[in-house]
């Protein structure tokens, strides 16, 4: 880009974004408004997956230091272990009484 910028759009969403989260290796995860959580390609600049789940929107995502495994937490008042490799969670973390963060 002859400006230098260095910033690059990713178009998935249907909603604002609330969180992205960075592997150690060559993804990045988001989580939006629209129920959803988006795992793009770093190399491609393209959306791989699209993990639906939650009832209500997902303001918070991080990845494992391995780079393999993500949380999600979402105003639904669950959290959600997923894997880059599989479109279902792992496991789901239910029973909290209010909204919950995954940091």
């Amino acid at each position: 880009d002859e400006s230098g910028s260095t910033s690059k759009r990713l178009v998935g969403h249907s909603g604002p974004v609330y969180g992205v989260s960075f592997s150690s290796n060559k993804y990045l995860v988001s989580c939006s408004e629209d129920k959803t959580a988006r795992l793009w390609s770093l190399e491609t600049m393209s959306n791989i997956v699209c993990y639906k789940g939650h009832n209500y929107p997902v303001w918070d995502v991080d990845f494992s230091p391995e780079g393999i495994y993500f949380a999600t937490a979402s105003h639904d008042k669950t959290a959600r272990l997923w894997t880059c490799d599989h479109i279902y969670p792992l496991r789901m973390f239910v029973g909290h009484l209010s909204d919950v963060d995954v940091r």
